[in-house]
């Protein structure tokens, strides 16, 4: 029996789906396991977190129009180069930020922001998103933690990028914390 072009369509676009999936969960398992590792190596470089931040964003942009989604940067022109490895921080911010895209509906506004605070660099993200449950809020940095199962299983979340976000942050000699209205 010959299988509907619109059906065979769609079952090769939910392959596609449920494989990319995949493949992000075995990445955050991979990233976790190596974050776990003692000695974990940093390789710290003198870079300008702003230029890094532009970089993620730009790589958001098509999903960010996609979903009609206001999406606003304010680099803080005070805020100096410092030592960080790009590449794990990336992987820090580019999962923060996945997650407010995910969890702002069409139509909604991201904004981030840069500033110097206290000798510190300060990176904050806000999202007219869902929100979190105060029950949840003890929880949200936890591995394999989901808020909403529901919402997080339409998005692919993995319950992981939080604990990777933070674990990379602490590597950073930084903290990261969460508000919810």
């Amino acid at each position: 029996k010959e299988i509907p072009h619109e059906l065979f369509t769609e079952k090769v676009n939910n392959i596609e789906i449920q494989s990319d999936r995949m493949l992000k969960l075995l990445d955050d398992l991979l990233e976790m396991g190596q974050l776990d590792q003692k000695g974990v190596t940093y390789n710290f470089t003198n870079e300008n977190i702003n230029t890094l931040i532009q970089t993620i964003i730009n790589d958001f942009h098509a999903l960010v129009v996609l979903k009609h989604q206001n999406f606003t940067f304010d680099p803080g022109a005070d805020v100096p180069n410092t030592c960080i490895d790009p590449l794990k921080l990336s992987r820090a911010i580019i999962n923060l930020v996945q997650n407010a895209v995910n969890y702002t509906p069409n139509g909604g506004s991201i904004s981030l922001r840069t500033q110097t605070k206290n000798n510190h660099i300060e990176f904050s993200i806000t999202d007219t998103g869902l929100g979190i449950a105060p029950a949840d809020f003890p929880h949200i940095f936890e591995r394999f933690y989901r808020a909403d199962v529901a919402r997080s299983l339409a998005t692919g979340g993995s319950g992981l990028g939080l604990p990777i976000a933070r674990q990379i942050i602490q590597g950073h000699d930084g903290t990261i914390t969460a508000q919810s209205e």
